[in-house]
């Protein structure tokens, strides 16, 4: 026969558990008659005192648990009672982690310790510290760490604490925007947690293969590094500051940087030397057994996003030097192919020649085989474009690479004769891997990032824009992805501008009026000359009902057009000005030009003023 323990989950009978129901359902309509925190604090206070000597049992219940997660998520203002709870329960953590019920009310009472604790008629003292209850939770947790990062309940628990006090949550998706949880990094706090996973004595470097390969415990790892990441943007985009000490080891925006060069160190020691010794076979044998597990290719792609030049160079060298090829036509390894190159252009505008010497010979080892990623491999092919961006001497063969293999892709897409008449079959790129739709992510990307080439390599994909027909430039104007690419040619107006304008200036009004449609309007007003600028007013004057748009407002105030309509000359004016600022901005801020490509003595002479010839006279 069960005990009443065991019924009850830990109460001593039937009337305690419901006494104590009824004690929370009395709680919680009694916290909103509050005034101060002195009551608040007091009302606290009770409460631990109810739940002592049968936390677990509390914790554990289904509808007490359910009532204390609300009256939790209700108090937003501060963040004593759950710092209070979080204390309560510390001598059953690893049970309460563990049991699904339990396991909820911890990751609630975790997220609700992130909101900045207000003391007022409050003693501090009264109140744990944060830096506090993680030294005793890791305490509590000390040699239980591969056990509960292997645990699909406690899993997530650990999870929700790596989020609070790295202060973002990491993506749901692999290019999605973080969650700002807390507005800020605990660097304190943090530091011992990251020593517990990826330090001495860490399950890591007790068997680091084994625990990044888990599904469940790699995920824990996975939360790491993306929180990391997210920080770190939210650093850099001004949303995030830090909330204890800025001066910390592990604080944005270097916290993925660090905690990635130190995981690495753990994993593979032989890879960062100077140079790589004959360990380095063991390491090689290591990234392989990750490459063997979902887990592991995960953990691996996000090393390759967060590392520094100096550890991404060191990594390309010993494990992916000659391979990207093979993770490119893979499709287990096609993402982290992906990563890598994207990290290789981002470091080549900022790294030395070493890491710019690896990414020519990754562009050199790719590009012949562009003709077989064309279809299926297009975020390949786009990562090489932006590394072509930071190295101008490869521009002119992926250029033509790149046309010679659009050319062999789209020859049997259109009957004979009727193929468009341009260097590159643009109208194939931009659709690049599914010629159902108009336009793809990957296809636009390419072309827009291969508009920033070099003026004479750019100027075949511009040419080539400019020669699609006026229906399918305002489809692509009003495409989601594609007005991206209107936007990105009409950057300027030069000779292939000036024979697309006519083109789509019969689509202003409608495209105005639209979503995506209204953006490209605006990029082309803004290039334009300003006898092009008045027919796109006049266009737009048809159709009055555009300044009520949701869409067509923002055109409509961008075009000046109440100037426009009722004080003309003072809408020459206006635009002329404005003009001239936006022209002086562009000088100001232009980049810097790049190396040109050709002999030694045409890039000696390049920027060099020609010399006068002197008169006899003189």
């Amino acid at each position: 026969m069960e005990t009443p323990d065991q019924v009850f989950g830990g109460f001593a009978s039937f009337g305690e558990r419901n006494n104590t129901r009824k004690y929370f359902f009395s709680i919680i309509h009694a916290s909103e008659s509050l005034e101060d925190a002195s009551q608040a604090f007091s009302l606290y206070e009770s409460i631990i005192a109810e739940i002592s000597d049968k936390e677990k049992a509390v914790a554990c219940d289904p509808e007490i648990s359910r009532l204390l997660q609300q009256f939790i998520s209700k108090s937003t203002e501060d963040t004593i009672f759950p710092r209070l709870l979080w204390k309560a329960f510390m001598p059953h953590l690893l049970e309460l982690m563990i049991n699904p019920i339990g396991s909820h009310l911890v990751q609630a009472v975790i997220k609700h310790c992130s909101r900045p604790i207000s003391t007022e008629n409050v003693d501090p003292e009264d109140v744990p510290s944060l830096l506090d209850l993680i030294t005793d939770t890791l305490a509590c947790l000390e040699g239980s760490w591969a056990d509960a990062m292997r645990d699909s309940c406690a899993s997530h628990t650990v999870e929700a604490l790596i989020v609070m006090l790295m202060g973002c949550a990491p993506p749901t998706r692999p290019k999605g925007d973080y969650v700002s949880v807390t507005g800020g990094t605990c660097h304190q706090a943090l530091g011992p947690l990251v020593g517990a996973l990826i330090g001495d004595g860490s399950p890591m470097q007790q068997g680091a293969v084994e625990i990044l390969s888990h599904s469940i415990s790699g995920r824990v790892y996975q939360a790491m590094l993306g929180a990391a990441l997210a920080a770190d943007e939210a650093f850099r985009k001004g949303n995030s500051v830090a909330r204890e000490d800025s001066k910390a080891h592990l604080a944005p925006p270097r916290l993925a940087e660090t905690i990635t060069r130190r995981m690495i160190r753990t994993c593979l020691p032989a890879t960062l030397g100077k140079p790589p010794d004959e360990a380095a076979e063991s390491d090689r044998a290591t990234v392989q057994s990750l490459l063997d597990s979902p887990s592991g290719v995960r953990i691996l792609e996000l090393w390759a996003r967060a590392a520094s030049p100096v550890t991404l160079y060191k990594m390309h060298r010993v494990h992916y030097q000659g391979r990207l090829l093979e993770l490119s036509q893979d499709n287990r390894y096609n993402y982290l192919a992906q990563s890598l190159l994207e990290s290789l252009a981002c470091a080549t505008k900022v790294a030395g020649d070493h890491l710019r010497a690896y990414a020519s010979q990754a562009v050199e080892e790719l590009l012949p085989n562009l003709a077989q990623l064309i279809e299926r491999r297009c975020g390949v092919i786009y990562r090489l474009a932006e590394i072509c961006t930071a190295l101008p001497q490869h521009q002119q063969a992926f250029t033509r690479v790149f046309a010679q293999a659009i050319e062999e892709a789209s020859a049997n897409q259109y009957p004979k004769g009727e193929a468009p008449k341009t260097d590159i079959r643009v109208a194939h790129a931009l659709a690049l891997g599914d010629h159902r739709k108009l336009v793809t992510y990957h296809g636009s990307k390419i072309v827009t990032t291969m508009m920033a080439f070099q003026p004479a390599f750019a100027a075949r994909i511009t040419s080539s824009m400019a020669d699609l027909p006026a229906e399918t430039l305002a489809a692509l104007a009003a495409d989601g992805v594609g007005s991206h690419v209107i936007q990105a040619l009409f950057a300027q107006f030069n000779k292939p501008q000036r024979r697309a304008f006519p083109l789509l200036v019969g689509s202003v009004a409608q495209l105005a009026s639209d979503k995506f449609g209204s953006h490209a309007v605006q990029a082309i007003f803004n290039v334009v000359p300003i006898a092009n600028k008045e027919e796109i007013c006049r266009k737009l004057a048809e159709q009055a009902s555009l300044k009520f748009n949701a869409y067509g407002r923002h055109v409509w105030r961008t075009a000046k057009m109440d100037l426009f309509l009722h004080q003309n000359e003072m809408w020459h004016s206006t635009i002329k000005r404005s003009s001239k600022a936006r022209e002086l901005m562009q000088d100001i801020v232009a980049p810097a030009p790049a190396p040109l490509s050709g002999s030694k003595r045409a890039r000696d002479s390049a920027g060099k003023k020609p010399r006068r010839r002197m008169r006899r006279d003189e």
